[in-house]
């Protein structure tokens, strides 16, 4: 064989082989090269498999958007999904969370929810074909809102009358609330103190009594009000004066680090408490109240951060399960007062009054606070409702057994007796308090209201 021949024959496979490559890369055209002629190049082509780069189709049809869950239960999730290829498998997500997979019809997962899963939901589908391609069905939203005898407890209801502090909580009294804010609990970061919750939960229990945990919020004296010296020096509180020249501190609860140290807080004491069985009520006060500051001091606050907040506040209080949680609705943004109350009632939050009378107001049976009222009177029937007697309210009426006349006739389920006039001796005080006392034992409206229809006696 010569140098020509032996050319020649290297050179047939390349030629071939490009000429194959072009047909293959841009069709049958004028000119596409030798495979153009040859008599296999058609069978060749037709044997060649074409890529699969089309996705499923899916959707999920089942539960229904929107779709809230009160009970424990199986949820059967559901999906319809097609391909030309073939579906490989479906597999079914809540948020980031794997549920699991299914790989052939009915596409149908088995969803098991308890009160543990409490909260909102995103459930999605995503469909694989045989070639890896996938495609994810559009978000259903839907709420597990699970109440009740649902892990062998019911929710706790204990209404009645309470006294401001241990020691003077006699036999008519259901109990005592005990007084506690963001300073005490939580001294050092993320080293938390319930000592004093503890101590008055055994004590009450001992006694067959029950606790209010009271948390207070605004700081009405000195600077740092009730922020902890570590949050305050991260600035967690803005100054300001009263025209009689004291000092306070508000805490920045519309800043979400402010925020999310409260809940972290309050999810640690939710899980230490929740279950104790002197425990009546989580009760909160004046939260959302903004205060003037100082002159020159800006406080980064806006109605839609306030809003913001709050919103995820009712979020986590959701999740006390057994025990009722009230919320004093007194914020200042009457652009955004009805959305704040709505979604409050809609996570099962009671409403704390103020003062059961003010003299400021002349002494009207419901205070004129617009958003208070508003929230009050819309949610008769639903809400649990806790009201104060205190110092303004005393100066209103000449006997306890007054202001317990008007708490019931306005439907309060706990009526927290807090203080008496400044001016009152020790004496008025002393009988003001026995008075209390031979109130009739407990005595408060006992029926309870729709959002909290299972209890224990």
């Amino acid at each position: 064989m010569n140098a020509t021949n032996v050319a020649a024959r290297m050179a047939l496979p390349l030629v071939l082989g490009l000429g194959a490559l072009a047909w293959g890369c841009v069709g049958l055209v004028e000119g596409a090269g030798a495979a153009d002629d040859d008599p296999g190049a058609d069978a060749l082509l037709a044997d060649a498999p074409l890529e699969d780069v089309v996705p499923p189709e899916v959707e999920l049809v089942s539960p229904e958007p929107g779709a809230v869950f009160t009970e424990s239960q199986t949820v059967v999730l559901e999906a319809e999904a097609s391909d030309e290829s073939g579906v490989d498998r479906v597999v079914f997500f809540d948020g980031g969370t794997r549920l699991g997979a299914v790989a052939s019809e009915p596409y149908q997962y088995e969803w098991s929810i308890t009160d543990a899963d409490n909260g909102e939901h995103d459930l999605v589908a995503k469909a694989f074909d045989a070639a890896g391609n996938s495609a994810t069905s559009a978000v259903v939203s839907v709420a597990v809102d699970i109440r009740g005898n649902q892990t062998g407890e019911k929710r706790k209801w204990f209404p009645g009358q309470y006294s401001k502090t241990e020691g003077a909580s006699g036999p008519g009294f259901t109990g005592w609330r005990v007084n506690v804010n963001w300073r005490q609990c939580e001294p050092h970061e993320g080293q938390y103190d319930f000592s004093m919750i503890e101590g008055s939960l055994n004590r009450a229990q001992a006694q067959g009594k029950k606790v209010i945990i009271d948390f207070a919020i605004l700081g009405y004296f000195g600077p740092a009000g009730t922020a902890p010296d570590w949050a305050k020096n991260q600035g967690a509180v803005y100054p300001g004066h009263f025209a009689d020249g004291r000092q306070f501190g508000v805490l920045k609860v519309w800043e979400p680090w402010v925020s999310s140290k409260l809940i972290a807080l309050w999810e640690a004491m939710r899980q230490r408490f929740e279950n104790h069985p002197a425990l009546a009520l989580f009760s909160m006060g004046e939260s959302l109240m903004v205060p003037q500051p100082d002159p020159g001091y800006t406080t980064g606050h806006t109605p839609e951060k306030m809003r913001t907040e709050w919103f995820r506040w009712c979020d986590h209080f959701n999740t006390w399960i057994h025990t009722p949680c009230v919320f004093t609705m007194t914020w200042g943004s009457a652009q955004y007062k009805e959305q704040m109350s709505q979604y409050a009632i809609n996570k099962r939050i009671g409403v704390r009054g103020p003062d059961l009378k003010t003299p400021n107001r002349d002494c009207a049976l419901v205070p004129n606070v617009t958003t208070w009222r508003h929230a009050w009177t819309d949610y008769q029937g639903q809400a649990v409702y806790q009201i104060m007697v205190s110092q303004p309210s005393t100066r209103c009426y000449s006997t306890p057994q007054q202001a317990y006349n008007d708490a019931v006739a306005l439907g309060i389920h706990f009526l927290d007796w807090v203080d008496y006039p400044i001016n009152w001796t020790s004496a008025q005080q002393k009988a003001f308090v026995q008075s209390k006392a031979n109130l009739p034992a407990c005595g408060m409206n006992a029926e309870r209201p729709s959002m909290w229809p299972e209890y224990i006696d």
